[in-house]
């Protein structure tokens, strides 16, 4: 019995050890492990990760103003040229032709419905483990759990049949064993959601915070793309484009089913499950 009660012991702390641990590495990220991120800082993908899929459209918004396509008064926005542009700076051109004038909450919405960039930037994102895919957000640290519990469960079943069901210790060795079904499989689950881009609307790694927060912010866009208009160095343009809008960000109202805009249609491409974490404009 006492063998039988080292291995449950060891199976336990193995099961709480990891989301630990990925909890301590989370808050430790060095310095060299940014470097091996494969990653373009170019606005279309940095804005996704800084905000959204709204916050991706105002950077695009701002690459078009800082290269003379768009211009900007008052929170209207106007095509007045075009350029050598992707597939995406070229999606968001024709809604501000159609659009521009009502403000870029309004070109944020429209660009949603109708352009399917913004999974393909998310995955690209996800497969650098930036950010977590929404079924892994779900279900990893409950699988984790289920993990530890099988062997809790296995050793306890041994346990019953090497022990005299008779005698106290039995039963209080049993009692405690299956006390352990719940404890620590709950104590694995919770570790493991309180990592970051586990838990809460945004599903930014811990990895992910750290390279915004090293990234070089040396053009207008990108500044857009990492902090939001309320990043630019020029607040006056800032305000030329934005009007009264919101920035976009990965925030949402807590326990709101449905957001609205660009965040129903684009999170809807992202994830099947778009009402996991809806995010506001």
């Amino acid at each position: 019995m006492f063998i039988l009660w080292i291995l449950y012991g060891v199976a336990a702390l193995l099961g709480i050890a990891w989301p630990l641990a990925a909890l301590i590495a989370d808050a430790r990220i060095r310095p060299e492990r940014l470097a091996t991120v494969d990653l373009e800082p170019e606005p279309r993908l940095l804005g996704m990760l800084g905000g959204g899929p709204g916050r991706l459209v105002d950077a695009t918004v701002m690459d078009l103003v800082d290269r003379g396509i768009v211009t900007a008064r008052g929170g209207t926005l106007t095509a007045t040229g075009t350029g050598d542009l992707d597939l995406t700076s070229a999606s968001v051109l024709d809604v501000i032709k159609q659009a521009g004038g009502m403000g870029i909450a309004e070109v944020r919405r429209r660009t949603g419905l109708h352009m399917l960039h913004f999974g393909s930037a998310y995955g690209h994102l996800a497969d650098r483990r930036l950010v977590v895919r929404s079924t892994r957000r779900q279900w990893e640290p409950a699988g984790r759990a289920y993990a530890v519990l099988a062997p809790l469960a296995l050793l306890t079943y041994v346990m019953m049949g090497a022990g005299d069901f008779g005698t106290s210790a039995y039963q209080t060795s049993l009692g405690l064993a299956l006390a352990g079904w719940v404890v620590v499989p709950a104590l694995t689950w919770y570790l493991g959601k309180r990592r970051q881009g586990y838990h809460g609307p945004d599903p930014r790694t811990a990895l992910g915070l750290a390279y915004l927060r090293a990234v070089d912010t040396d053009t207008p866009a990108r500044q857009v793309a990492v902090h939001g208009f309320a990043g630019l160095a020029d607040q006056e343009l800032a305000a030329s484009i934005k009007g009264r809008d919101r920035d976009s960000a990965w925030e949402s109202l807590p326990g709101r089913k449905h957001a609205y805009g660009i965040d129903d249609v684009a999170w809807s491409l992202l994830h099947p499950a778009a009402s996991d974490f809806p995010i506001s404009t």
